[in-house]
């Protein structure tokens, strides 16, 4: 390992400038945010915009999940709903600083970025193509899984969030990816379906059909 005490005054300054453009690009940062406001520079992971949704991630179930930021929420999916979060984070910082990799059936890149994380798993942030918008969502299994119209949908076609540039530590190995924490503040929010299920019951007979001489 480099022994930077025995390194000559110029040559550590040069190490540190070569390696401040790698560490900024690995860098992450997601901004507390609640009920519909974006933070400055945050992340859009649609392509168009005029709808922008920027990225996004909440407390769900004892776990974290990165979603899209619409209609005044984090709506993320979860099992087989949309789930829609008032409290939440959102993911910052210079649009030129990320990229997106395309995948398919469960591949991800080394160097994905993970906004979150569920027992046993990290979610890679992700988006994917659907109905004609890219909404984005979060890798599980071998899908991008995204909320849309009160589900949750998996698709096979996707591309996943890096950083621009691949980050590498000081010996030229790629830095492994983690998964930062979010808030602790923030605890476990509840969440709320985005159409809730409907119950299901036998009409009584005649419901539903005007009744003669009501006002």
């Amino acid at each position: 390992m480099l022994a930077l005490k025995n390194l000559p005054a110029r040559s550590f300054l040069l190490l540190c400038a070569t390696a401040a453009p790698l560490l900024a690009a690995a860098q992450v940062s997601w901004a507390p945010a609640r009920s519909g406001n974006i933070p400055r520079n945050a992340i859009n992971g649609s392509v168009s915009q005029t709808k922008p949704m920027s990225i996004c991630r909440a407390w769900y179930q004892n776990g974290v999940h990165p979603g899209k930021l619409i209609a005044g929420n984090c709506n993320i999916a979860w099992g087989d709903r949309e789930i829609a979060i008032a409290a939440y984070e959102v993911l910052i910082g210079n649009a030129l600083d990320f990229g997106w990799v395309r995948g398919s059936h469960g591949s991800v890149p080394a160097n994905a970025i993970y906004g979150g994380q569920e027992p046993g798993r990290q979610l890679a942030v992700c988006r994917a193509d659907y109905r004609g918008e890219m909404h984005p969502g979060k890798m599980v299994g071998n899908v991008c899984q995204i909320g849309w119209g009160g589900r949750a949908v998996s698709l096979h076609s996707y591309q996943v969030l890096v950083p621009a540039r691949k980050p590498q530590s000081a010996d030229n190995q790629p830095v492994p990816p983690t998964f930062m924490p979010m808030d602790s503040s923030f605890g476990n929010m509840p969440g709320t379906p985005v159409f809730p299920p409907q119950q299901r019951s036998v009409p009584e007979f005649g419901a539903g059909l005007p009744k003669f001489g009501a006002p």
